[in-house]
């Protein structure tokens, strides 16, 4: 948002946007492919590999999910910790 914020012209601004939601979905599809094509071979020739494959990909995006929502409560916790928390001796 920083680089559209500096644009020369709206137009540049929707390029740098473009470009961004562009190269996310390329590297989104490189990830996915990457994930998917150990667990396919390891599908068909296999088994017991794929079974730990699965399990392992799961774990991780599990760990991923925590984290992510941790370091988001966190912050949002350090954000409104104000508004969230009211002093014992506050009056009302």
């Amino acid at each position: 948002m920083l680089a559209v914020s500096q644009a020369s012209s709206p137009v540049v601004g929707l390029g740098y946007v473009a470009l961004f939601g562009i190269g996310s979905m390329v590297g989104m599809a490189a990830l996915s492919t990457a994930i998917a094509v150990p667990l396919a071979v390891s599908a068909r020739w296999l088994t017991w590999a794929n079974r730990g494959l699965q399990g392992a990909v799961g774990v991780v995006t599990v760990t991923i999910g925590v984290m992510t929502i941790a370091a988001t409560v966190a912050r949002v916790t350090l954000t409104f910790r104000h508004y969230l928390v009211r002093p014992l001796n506050a009056r009302k």
